[in-house]
């Protein structure tokens, strides 16, 4: 019988996450492309969360879970963060401009 590993590396572990990220991401344009988009609340990116590991900003959803927006779909130009464990989502408020100068420190 082999020894299991009882830990993750942080490589492993973000490598899980980032798989994970990347499937709700695809999940949630599969949403934003349905007729009809319905909006639980729209939030102001500064009352949202950051993840420098994730690159992904959250905030609290009231089914327990969190709504989530990756900072690269942000820079795409998506405002809409959904939550992977119910199917509510949240449109962001943020100044496209001014959050790319923040981000990159180049404006435009």
């Amino acid at each position: 019988m082999t020894e299991q590993k009882a830990f993750v590396t942080l490589k492993e572990y973000t490598s899980v996450l980032a798989d994970f990220y990347h499937i709700v991401r695809n999940n949630r344009r599969c949403y934003i492309m349905a007729d009809s988009v319905s909006i639980y609340d729209e939030i102001e990116i500064e009352d949202m969360t950051f993840d420098p590991v994730l690159q992904i900003y959250h905030y609290p959803c009231p089914c327990g879970d969190r709504f989530e927006i990756g900072l690269a779909d942000l820079r795409d130009g998506e405002d809409i963060g959904v939550c992977p464990s119910c199917s509510l989502m949240i449109r962001v408020i943020f100044d496209e401009v001014r959050f790319i100068w923040t981000q990159t420190g180049v404006c435009g």
